[in-house]
Order: structure tokens, then sequence, then C-alpha cells
């Protein structure tokens, strides 16, 4: 599919348009949270944040004003979104107060939004060609986000309150031991994370091999 089509510019204006509206909500005295980190204790908006500089970038090929090929930024975040929706739906206890969500944000951060990265990702843009980097990339996420819970939130605040800790954003996670933690971190990279990348990878080898889509294009 061509970057630059009119039906491409379009959509990739509505993606953009959707992300920058729900990440900037994320300050609304309704979901902002006054603890270190704001809404950055969350993977959630570590996720968003990325798509949001995906979306961007995406809309700039569109347009002709880079001709940049972000094959590792936007791979990645097509893994870190899956792993977002599936622990969110998949985990019990990822909402930090008990709160009722708001269920339309909700379900555009953990479906709509997500779902809208990875259709570009995989019949516009084209990705998955850069393995070492993606996997490099990766683990350098994860790895500062697990670094950002363990060695800021979880010494320099107070809740949500567990059996074993205090402070780490999801509550299960003070319910479990520092090993077990740690084993849980590394378990959530190697089967949600690596196994997803895998998965995509093969998703778009498929998807080039078989009917063409996704081939890199020069702006």
């Amino acid at each position: 599919m061509n970057e630059t089509s009119l039906t491409v510019r379009v959509f990739r204006l509505i993606v953009a348009a959707l992300v920058c509206f729900y990440f900037f909500y994320n300050f609304h005295p309704s979901v902002w949270t006054s603890q270190l980190g704001w809404s950055w204790r969350f993977l959630t908006t570590w996720g968003q944040t990325l798509s949001l500089v995906v979306a961007l970038l995406m809309l700039a090929r569109s347009f002709g004003y880079t001709s940049q090929w972000p094959d590792a930024l936007v791979s990645v975040t097509v893994v870190l979104n899956i792993m977002i929706v599936y622990l969110y739906w998949n985990t019990a206890g990822v909402d930090s107060d008990g709160t009722p969500p708001v269920w339309w944000r909700q379900y555009y951060i953990h479906g709509l939004g997500p779902a809208l990265q990875w259709f570009d990702a995989f019949f516009i843009f084209g990705c998955f060609r850069r393995p070492i980097r993606i996997g490099v990339g990766l683990i350098s996420v994860i790895a500062l986000y697990v670094l950002w819970m363990e060695l800021v939130l979880e010494p320099f605040t107070s809740s949500p309150v567990g059996t074993a800790t205090s402070g780490l954003p999801y509550p299960f996670l003070n319910d479990m031991t520092f090993n077990a933690r740690i084993e849980y971190y590394g378990e959530t990279i190697l089967v949600y994370g690596f196994l997803a990348a895998f998965v995509c990878g093969l998703i778009a080898l498929l998807l080039r091999r078989s009917v063409g889509l996704g081939k890199p294009q020069n702006l």
C-alpha cells in the first residue's frame, strides 16, 4: 500500500489524532495521579508514548517530511502493545486503585489503539525486518521499565500496599517477594515478549512472501 496515497494519509491523520487525544487525556484530573512517576508509572503509558512517536513519524512519512524507516522502533512498539493488551485482559489486579475504569478509554488504549498501530505496521509500513535491533530494543525498553519500578517507584512511593512490599504500580506485584518478581519479569520477557516478536516476525515474513504486503518504500 502506497504510504503517500490519500487513503493512507487520511488513515494516519485519524490514527495520529486519536493517539494525541488519548495520550494527553492522561493529564486529565480523572486520570492523572500525583504520585511519583505520574502516568508513566504504568507500562500502558510507556506503550502510548511509543505509539505517539510512531504515529507522528508515520504521518510525517506520508506527507514527505521524513524518509526515515524506523523498523526497530515500529516493531518494538507492536510487541510492547501486544504485551500490554494481553497482560491487561489476562492478569488479575492490574488496576491500581480498584476504581471502575472509563470504558471508552480502556477499550481504546487496550484494544482499538494498538490494533490501528498493528494494521499500519504490518499492512502499510512493513515491519520486522531487523531482528537483532528489534530484540535489543525490546529488552532495553522492558529492562528500563523494570528498573524504573524497582529502583525508583518501589523505594520512594508508599502505595499500593501489598503483603511483601509497596509502591509498585500494579497491586499484585506488591504481594510478590523480590525474587518472585524477578522470575515473573524474566518469564514475561521470554514468554510474552520474545514469543510475540517471533510470531509477528513470521506473520510479517508470510505477508511479504505471499501477497507482497509491507514492502519498505523510499519516500
